[in-house]
């Protein structure tokens, strides 16, 4: 169902900077206005949404008197190559220096085509310009060592960043230099540009593959893939007696503890005067639902899952727990959650990581540091997380825009004895 509008949507968000416009454009088409944080407060009844460093941004359909909040959070940064500052190096060949960020699967990067998006600061007169920028063109890509390297991809072997990772940008061509590509595609003069924050990314559309069409194989679906259903969920809820809340954060992947991430006080911040008003039912009563993909059994390397607790694509969105709390959930919010769901027909799976393997994390836990809820971490189980390329189910995709949308539309109420859900 949402194959499609996932990959435009992917598509047209290489880089953090550059997805919250997308994100940004689908807000303001529904009729949701910019609000400056210092006007939360004062905020009547009605559709707004803020933006903070220019690539986290929280978005809020407001009742007259909220009874709770639900928060439906995920990530808008991926794995990527960052475009260190200084020039490409030239001699015979034009490379670009870049180092790590997030945590790439850097074999996975070979020989793919590859542009530029993110965001350049522009002199201009009495100060600087932000430009958030998308080069969307074959720019270059990165030469496998191929089997001239006595440790080439096939063996496993580990690549150094600043020797094997430097994408190719030219071989005599004019347009020796990286910077003059980005200026080029704004229109401006390269000497304009003051500094960046530009990253590499794999310029291919995401395409449905299987007998059936039935799985999906796409570049950035971690984290994307929920920025999209989170964002679908949020303009098609139902708006009632809840404080409904899109969060999507920059930074996920390199720890979320900047101004912008899931560590900052930006959705503390915006929730605050209604909690504070609401009191202890509309604290006890709200709910964050962070969504970023999960890891699926891998078809030939079933043994690197735990046997029963690892989802299986296309059977339904993953719960994630971790005894280390690297996930959010626990015994009350898997339950309020595995309700939500089941009103709404979603199939639920558990992912819990082997117990003899290190497991990963993500912004749930982070975020709830700063509110102290309910919270509940899920996924869209996936394969080949972190690489160029990955895959999930197209129905698991629906799955979690369906999981997302109920969640914001419940009526959650904290009881003597639990939780009444309606």
């Amino acid at each position: 169902m949402y194959a499609n509008a996932l990959f435009d949507f992917i598509e047209s968000s290489p880089a953090a900077p550059v997805a919250l416009q997308t994100v940004t454009k689908r807000l303001e088409k529904a009729g949701y206005k910019r609000a400056s944080e210092a006007e939360v407060a004062t905020l009547a009844e009605g559709k707004y949404y803020f933006v903070r460093g220019g690539a986290s941004l929280i978005a809020i359909t407001l009742p007259s008197a909220p009874k709770r909040a639900v928060i439906a959070a995920a990530h808008l940064d991926s794995p990527a190559l960052r475009v260190k500052e200084g020039a490409s190096r030239v001699g015979a060949y034009a490379s670009v220096p870049v180092e790590r960020y997030g945590g790439p699967i850097l074999y996975s990067w070979f020989d793919r085509p590859l542009s530029v998006a993110g965001r350049v600061m522009l002199s201009a007169e009495g100060g600087v310009e932000e430009r958030t920028v998308n080069v969307d063109r074959a720019l270059a890509y990165i030469p496998n060592p191929g089997l001239q390297a006595p440790n080439n991809a096939a063996t496993g072997a580990t690549f150094n960043m600043a020797k094997d990772m430097l994408p190719l940008l030219s071989v005599g061509g004019t347009e020796r230099d990286l910077l003059s590509a980005v200026a080029a595609s704004l229109g401006v003069d390269a000497d304009r540009i003051v500094s960046h924050d530009l990253f590499f990314y794999v310029r291919e559309r995401g395409t449905a593959v299987g007998k059936e069409g039935e799985m999906l194989l796409c570049p950035r679906l971690d984290d994307l893939a929920c920025a999209f259903a989170a964002t679908e969920a949020f303009l098609t809820a139902k708006p009632c007696d809840t404080l409904q809340v899109l969060a999507l954060f920059d930074h996920e992947e390199i720890g979320s503890a900047t101004e912008r991430g899931a560590d900052s006080a930006f959705l503390s911040d915006i929730l605050s005067p209604f909690m504070r008003a609401g009191g202890a039912s509309f604290f006890e009563s709200s709910l964050l639902v962070s969504a970023d993909n999960a890891h699926a059994v891998h078809p030939n390397h079933p043994e690197l899952s735990d046997k029963a607790d690892t989802p299986i694509m296309g059977s339904g969105i993953a719960i994630k727990w971790s005894a280390s709390h690297s996930y959010a959930t626990d015994a009350r919010s898997a339950a309020v959650f595995r309700a939500v769901c089941e009103k709404a027909s979603v199939p639920v799976q558990v992912y819990q990581n082997r117990a003899d393997i290190r497991g990963g994390s993500t912004l749930g836990t982070i975020a709830d540091t700063h509110l102290g809820i309910l919270a509940v971490d899920i996924g869209i189980p996936q394969l080949a997380m972190h690489a160029a390329v990955e895959s999930c189910a197209r129905a698991d995709v629906t799955a979690m825009v369906n999981a997302l949308r109920a969640s914001l539309e419940a009526r959650i109420v904290r009881t003597d004895s639990g939780y009444a859900i309606g």
